[in-house]
């Protein structure tokens, strides 16, 4: 009979039928850099895992404690093994969890340790993801966090490589029982995907209980996002950098923080409040990247939609924009204006993807045209 472990933290990581994806993730955890305490690692492999996948996984010699191989026999499917890896925390309290497309950095350990000990006890905050985006969803565009000073911030999204605690984790399957879908509330294109995403499930978690996920500032881990369930092709726009060397992690409380995020990507209203006392006498929503319905239970609105008139308008030259308002940056672009007043369009996705790459990049609109162009013809042959 296998021994039971009984550590207060384990890593897991999924394994499907990518064979050379598991290989790589766990080459990668190979290189780890830690003198703590021993750590089990756990190789959860769906659907019997192919003779491939399971050969890496029984041939891998794990340094930093003992392994467990676990073989589903059934197809559970992504959700199904996210929730099974949450669930884990039953047995270990805290819960690396990591996907066969990812890689690790060597110091890991020290942003999750320093996690651990430092939320444990706020129940604001649902886990961490040790992947900071370098692009924001939905709109495709370059993520640029406020810098406070600190390593980390806060944002309503679970990225890649999660860390669940016992606790955390049971307070989203307490909400689980009751839960009801609600696009109204997710981003557009979150609000897009199938019923059966576990990340659409859990956003709408941080979303209605106002919850939200650590984030390192740069990433401790990279996506390589190979061909899988969910991508036909690899997409390596979602590489990042990593940390390659030890450090002390600075972790502020959220009310400490003055880089917090919600679903959208957005900027706290009472983040612009604490920073610009102009703000605090008004009730407003932020809409900068205007992805957002127009919300009606506020009365003013930070947005860069179309108004009919402004309180005041801000420059979105800088980067983040939200600098502009946070440091009374007068211009055009950004409205501060009633919520009645704002143009109803949805999204404006296309126009913020093409001031991105005006925002960002050294190229003119017409040679960007023709490499459009070319790409077009190299992919579709027309």
């Amino acid at each position: 009979m296998e021994e039971k472990m009984s550590n207060k933290l384990a890593i897991i990581v999924l394994g499907y039928n990518r064979a050379d994806a598991l290989n790589n993730v766990l080459n990668s955890l190979a290189k780890l850099r830690w003198s703590g305490e021993r750590i089990p690692l756990i190789v959860s492999i769906d659907n019997g895992g192919t003779p491939e996948v399971n050969a890496v996984a029984e041939n891998y010699n794990w340094h930093l404690g003992e392994k467990r191989i676990v073989i589903h026999e059934n197809r559970l499917g992504l959700k199904a093994h996210f929730m099974y890896s949450g669930d884990i925390t039953e047995e270990f309290e805290n819960v690396i969890f990591l996907e066969d497309d990812l890689l690790v950095s060597p110091y890991m350990m020290d942003f999750c340790m320093s996690y651990i000990s430092s939320y444990c006890d706020d129940d604001r905050i649902a886990g961490a993801s040790l992947y900071n985006p370098i692009l924001k969803e939905g709109t495709g565009c370059k993520f640029y966090q406020i810098d406070d000073g600190s390593d980390v911030y806060f944002l309503q999204q679970p990225y890649w490589g999660n860390i669940w605690n016992k606790h955390k984790w049971q307070l989203f399957k307490d909400w689980l029982v009751s839960y009801q879908l609600d696009n109204s509330l997710l981003p557009p294109h979150i609000a897009e995907w199938k019923d059966t995403s576990f990340k659409k499930v859990f956003v709408q978690y941080l979303i209605e209980t106002d919850r939200y996920f650590v984030t390192p500032r740069v990433s401790v881990l990279t996506n390589n996002a190979e061909a899988g369930v969910h991508n036909t092709t690899a997409k390596y726009q979602f590489q990042c950098p990593m940390v390659i060397g030890t450090k002390i992690y600075n972790m502020p409380s959220m009310d400490q923080s003055l880089a917090v995020y919600d679903a959208f990507f957005e900027l706290s209203p009472q983040v612009i409040k604490k920073v610009n006392p102009y703000f605090s006498e008004y009730d407003f929503y932020v809409d900068i990247y205007g992805q957002k319905r127009k919300d009606t239970k506020y009365e003013y609105c930070l947005t860069s939609k179309e108004a009919k008139s402004c309180i005041k308008e801000y420059s979105r030259q800088m980067k983040p924009e939200e600098l502009a308002p946070l440091l009374s940056a007068e211009g055009g672009g950004l409205r501060f204006c009633k919520t009645q007043d704002i143009d109803a369009t949805l999204t404006q996705r296309q126009h913020a993807l093409s001031r991105d790459i005006e925002s960002n990049y050294m190229i003119d609109a017409k040679t960007l045209m023709e490499l459009l162009k070319k790409k077009i013809k190299e992919k579709f042959g027309r």
